[in-house]
């Protein structure tokens, strides 16, 4: 009877949180669904971004304000465990079914400052992120399988337009970012 109740208050717990949105109650291999990822920066008034909303290979990834259009809109693909960590690619909402397009680190430059670019989704170990929430906080911060290095803003500078990063990981707004449903 013990393990009854624990498997059905695992269970309700499971439900609650997948209810609540903090946890991925699909299998291995779906989509969580679209958003507006958020920086913590600019107060939130600023957003990951395609810049000119270009599908082409190597455009810049941005910040600029959001406005819930679909260079805005990511989906967190979830790619499986590897590691005991859980990545995702960041597939933009300008993809069509048959050329997904997503975040990556240009070649996997292990360079602290390199510039993010939207590319074809591969699954290579540059286009795939783990997230988690920074200690302390709501927010999360995004770490790239292949750098082991952080998405930010720049000089904790929260203008629109401004290039978004790669940077070793540390503790500040510059690379915490929050979600809101598309």
């Amino acid at each position: 009877m013990k393990i009854l109740r624990r498997a059905c208050a695992a269970l309700a717990l499971c439900a609650s949180l997948a209810a609540a949105g903090l946890v991925n109650a699909s299998p291995a291999h779906a989509s969580l669904p679209p958003y507006l990822i958020h920086s913590i920066d600019s107060g939130g008034s600023l957003c990951i971004d395609v810049a000119y909303a270009s599908t082409a290979n190597g455009t810049r990834i941005q910040q600029w304000p959001c406005y819930h259009g679909a260079a805005q809109s990511w989906t967190l693909d979830d790619q499986g465990v590897y590691n005991g960590v859980r990545y995702y690619q960041l597939v933009s909402g300008l993809s069509t079914p048959s050329s997904p397009k997503c975040i990556e680190v240009p070649w996997g430059n292990p360079a602290a400052g390199q510039a993010l670019e939207l590319w074809d989704c591969l699954g290579a170990a540059r286009q795939l992120w783990s997230y988690g929430q920074v200690p302390g906080t709501t927010y999360y911060a995004f770490t790239n399988m292949q750098t082991k290095q952080c998405i930010e803003i720049p000089w904790n500078t929260p203008s629109a337009g401004s290039p978004v990063q790669q940077w070793p990981c540390y503790p500040g707004e510059a690379q915490e970012w929050y979600f809101t449903l598309y």
